[in-house]
């Protein structure tokens, strides 16, 4: 018999960048309701402080980088999440946003 369930999708993001960071963060996450054979389409926004880290001065700053986002039902490499994810980059000059 198959019953309805809740199902819990993450986005994490990962960075290609000289800073150090850590090598994913989960950016968010988003607990749904399912009945059996239903499927829901699942949106994540992600705001420009996401993408940044704490620079010089300690002053938070977007580096142009390239970012990989994953979503999915777990942990990027992770066995059964189901995971999808595509590469996108920040491109002009560093820039300096409000903490």
């Amino acid at each position: 018999m198959r019953v309805p369930y809740y199902n819990i999708k993450n986005v994490y993001e990962s960075e290609e960048a000289a800073t150090p960071r850590p090598i994913v963060q989960l950016e968010g996450f988003k607990r749904i309701y399912l009945n059996p054979g239903e499927s829901k389409v699942v949106e994540f926004e992600l705001t420009p402080r996401q993408f940044s880290i704490i620079g010089e001065n300690n002053k938070r700053v977007i580096e142009n980088e390239w970012f990989t986002i994953y979503t999915g039902g777990g942990l990027p490499g992770a066995k059964n999440t189901n995971a999808v994810s595509t590469r996108i980059a920040l491109t002009g000059k560093n820039m300096e946003i409000d903490n």
